[in-house]
């Protein structure tokens, strides 16, 4: 048989990262793993990089030694991002596994052979816990904080009432980051799935887990912390949202024409919100928080008008007088 797709509904990549458009508004929400993504170290990332080349060098020097330096040089400096792209294409196949077996349907055969150990620890586990399963691979939003994602597993342990939400992992890692995870998909207010678009109430959630699954056809589960997780998601977002906002003004260059007045009211606007950043990280989380609901940004496409202009002025004014930023 072949293998399903299990990209999430509704969801499409951008240079901005993973956006979800609501199927009944037609509003676009970044996704859950978007908005974490700021949780990402670059000196972490840069260590991990290194150890990656490093481990491959070590590894596999008959790959390299006997070709020119340049290749040789090329080839381990691009392990790192050969791990990723591996690793992104384990974990689609572990996630279809794992929606299948969810779903009480056959595995696709190339899956199974490529990854057995995985399939294996998940099987296991249903095995073993015998849950009822209440929604697989659901997408979650958040119409309120305007966030959205996949939900892996929404179930009830066997013999209980309450709901609980799973996330698969096949990192080697526990971290905070799965946490907030967990927490936002906890805390959605709708639901759709794979079978209906029309959005649903979303079930109320009082606990997450984390299944880490081995090669060996192991698995371990941590329970998440999801009040501290909600704080963490909560700082995620503030500082997606930070980003937005300096985007509106950044992404692409303004250049005015002779005697336009709105182009003129944008380059005025993006050198005061510049001003704030550069003097106070705090006015700028201020700015953030006061942003105005209803003024665009990246994230939900079209233009500013001078309205927009003016308001955002008059916005600038009190955060500057409040913070004492001269310009």
């Amino acid at each position: 048989m072949t293998a399903v797709d299990v990209s999430p509904i509704h969801a499409q990549r951008t240079s901005r990262g993973r956006y979800y458009t609501h199927p009944t508004t037609g509003l676009e929400y970044p996704s859950v793993t978007t908005i974490l993504s700021n949780f990402g170290s670059p000196e972490g990332l840069k260590i991990w990089a290194a150890r990656e080349a490093a481990e491959y060098a070590i590894r596999h020097r008959d790959h390299w030694a006997g070709l020119p330096e340049e290749d040789a040089r090329l080839l381990i400096s691009d392990a790192h991002r050969r791990a990723s792209k591996n690793a992104m294409g384990r974990g689609s196949a572990v996630h279809r596994i794992a929606e299948a077996i969810a779903n009480g349907d056959p595995v696709d055969t190339l899956d199974r052979d490529r990854y057995p150990g995985y399939a294996t620890a998940i099987e296991n586990w249903f095995a073993e816990h015998k849950p009822t399963v209440v929604h697989v691979e659901a997408t979650i939003w958040n119409t309120t904080a305007k966030y959205a994602g996949s939900a892996d597993l929404h179930f009830k342990w066997k013999g209980g009432r309450t709901i609980n939400v799973l996330d698969w992992k096949t990192s080697k890692r526990y971290g905070p980051e799965m946490a907030a995870q967990l927490a936002a998909y906890a805390n959605a207010t709708e639901l759709t799935t794979r079978t209906s678009h029309t959005p649903i109430d979303a079930p109320t959630v009082k606990k997450g887990y984390v299944v880490k699954l081995a090669e060996d056809g192991t698995w371990e589960m941590r329970e998440a912390n999801l009040v501290a997780g909600r704080k963490l998601f909560a700082a995620a977002q503030q500082i997606h949202d930070l980003h937005s906002i300096t985007a509106t003004f950044t992404e692409p260059a303004i250049r005015p024409a002779l005697n336009d007045p709105l182009a003129d009211a944008q380059q005025a606007l993006r050198a005061r919100i510049e001003r704030i950043r550069a003097e106070n990280i705090d006015a700028f989380a201020d700015l953030a928080a006061c942003w105005p609901a209803d003024v665009v940004t990246p994230k939900q496409g079209g233009p500013l008008t001078l309205e927009h202009c003016r308001r955002l002025a008059t916005l600038l004014d009190g955060i500057e007088a409040r913070y004492e930023i001269s310009f």
